[in-house]
């Protein structure tokens, strides 16, 4: 093995013989051993060494060109670059046929020649590589160009790319569209002055970090008809792989005009609608407060003269029809409190009066206010409330109020016979559930979607025992979530209604 390794050298030393020994020149020919088929010549094109593949492709030369005949190509370019005194020539290049047997394969031969600052020939450097590769590699990169040509025409943005000092060097067809402006009039010109104005605090961050990507940075740009074109442009920087030098950017531009557009449209009918709901909310607030006085001057005093206060009422008409105006009166009161408490859960104004809740009491009492109703349409109204249950920090006002609200409409949409259940419970999370279940007339998905929007009624085949302005539901539901809780319906046409009124486990004081 050694004598294999010694005799190997010694050929490399005769076969660089005509080299200085020790030169950077010598230390390449290591390298050049396993290129495409090179050689090295000396000043009078003598060959001086010669790697394997050119070793192989020389009975190919010489039966082309005689013994020494390949000489000539070296002094032509030899002689082409004798005005060429700064270190390496450009490559001088040759398409040749070589082979035998009429099997030609083209080559392209690559001459170039190194000088000493005197401008002395130290060594050409020729190299021959296959036309089919050279094609191969010329197909592969107008491949890509086509590419990223189709690329650029077919992706909404355009594409820009600009050099270490931002002024633009590419910019793809796309921009025509963009700009109204051709990219020939564009290339050269500072990539900031193609824009009207930048977002200052954008391009500090960008600025701060010199050559650091950047995304989505916004800028306007006049259109060649005179519009204004908003656009969100992007970048990274480009670095010499060699050196690791910053030569400069590449990047898109995103036109958003139509998009910030629909924002604006959607933003400011955003505002309009929130402006209008509040102005609704507060006029009716308004009202609810104004009626409210009179209301109670009514029910007072027919409370008096139904009572007969001062004195017996000397006809038994008059009798009824201060029952009914007290009756009716009552009604309005409480339909007018309800649109007064929606309309201050819709303006954020509403504010719980929290203490610890007894539940099977607040329970208890709603209970009983709905038990004559139940009893007159024919309905079994079943308590399924523990003995037990702890208190919570609630209003009570407000869980009667959801409490009676369900009962009612459970009462009022169940048909004779059927039977209204409700009851409490700690679920497994620690959550406390009121269920309110029904087996009457049920809803569909979308009818309960409008049953809890305000004044949502959804239409049945059961004539109703009861009037309603469809606030129950809205009302009770705004009231849980003011409780940090969760109104959950579960419901099918025929088959019934099931309501969870669902309170976080925070809010149980006692157990």
């Amino acid at each position: 093995m050694a004598h294999k390794a010694n005799a190997a050298l010694a050929s490399r030393r005769e076969n660089t013989a005509g080299l200085p020994s020790g030169t950077l020149l010598e230390a390449m020919t290591w390298i050049l051993d396993d290129s495409a088929p090179t050689c090295l010549r000396d000043s009078r094109c003598r060959r001086v060494y010669a790697n394997p593949a050119f070793e192989a492709l020389l009975p190919s030369l010489r039966e082309e060109f005689g013994e020494n005949g390949e000489e000539a190509a070296a002094a032509e370019a030899l002689a082409a670059t004798a005005d060429d005194k700064s270190g390496w020539s450009r490559p001088q290049e040759k398409v040749w046929n070589l082979g035998a047997s009429q099997l030609w394969e083209s080559y392209l031969a690559r001459h170039s020649v190194l000088r000493s600052p005197r401008g002395e020939v130290l060594v050409i450097l020729e190299q021959y590589q296959p036309m089919d590769s050279v094609r191969v590699l010329r197909r592969r990169l107008r491949g890509a160009q086509d590419r990223f040509e189709d690329l650029s025409k077919l992706v909404s943005d355009w594409i820009w790319e600009t050099d270490e000092d931002f002024r633009l060097s590419f910019l793809s067809e796309r921009v025509l569209e963009a700009t109204g402006r051709h990219p020939r009039e564009l290339i050269g010109r500072p990539l900031g002055d193609l824009f009207l104005d930048w977002d200052p605090a954008a391009v500090e961050a960008v600025e701060a970090d010199a050559c650091a990507p950047f995304s989505d940075l916004p800028a306007s740009l006049r259109h060649a008809d005179g519009s204004e074109r908003l656009f969100k442009v992007s970048g990274v920087p480009l670095f010499a792989p060699e050196s690791g030098e910053f030569i400069g950017y590449h990047g898109t531009a995103k036109d958003i005009t139509e998009l910030s557009a629909r924002e604006s449209a959607l933003l400011s009918s955003k505002e309009q609608a929130e402006s209008a709901n509040r102005a609704k909310s507060e006029f009716l607030a308004a009202v609810s407060h104004e009626l409210r006085t009179p209301l109670n001057a009514i029910i007072g005093f027919s409370e008096l003269i139904k009572n007969e206060t001062f004195g017996p009422i000397g006809n038994d008409m008059y009798r009824d029809y201060v029952a009914d105006i007290h009756g009716s009166a009552e009604h309005l009161l409480e339909l007018i409190n309800d649109i007064l408490d929606v309309s201050k859960i819709e303006a954020g104004k509403l504010d719980l009066e929290e203490e610890e809740v007894d539940v099977i009491a607040v329970a208890g009492a709603s209970a009983r206010l709905i038990v004559e109703r139940a009893e007159q349409n024919g309905l079994q109204l079943v308590n399924e409330l523990p003995e037990e249950l702890p208190t919570l920090l609630a209003d009570a006002r407000a869980i009667k109020q959801v409490l009676l609200n369900l009962l009612s409409n459970a009462v009022k949409f169940t048909p004779k016979g059927g039977r209204v259940t409700f009851g409490a419970e700690i679920d497994s999370n620690g959550d406390f559930l009121f269920r309110v279940r029904d087996t009457g007339i049920g809803m569909t998905e979308a009818e309960i979607e409008i049953a809890l929007t305000p004044f949502g009624q959804v239409d049945s085949r059961l004539a109703r025992n009861f009037e309603g302005t469809g606030l129950g539901l809205p009302l009770s539901k705004g009231m849980v979530e003011l409780h940090g809780g969760q109104l959950e319906i579960e419901s099918e046409p025929d088959k019934g209604t099931s309501i969870t009124v669902r309170l976080p486990a925070w809010r149980i004081t006692q157990t």
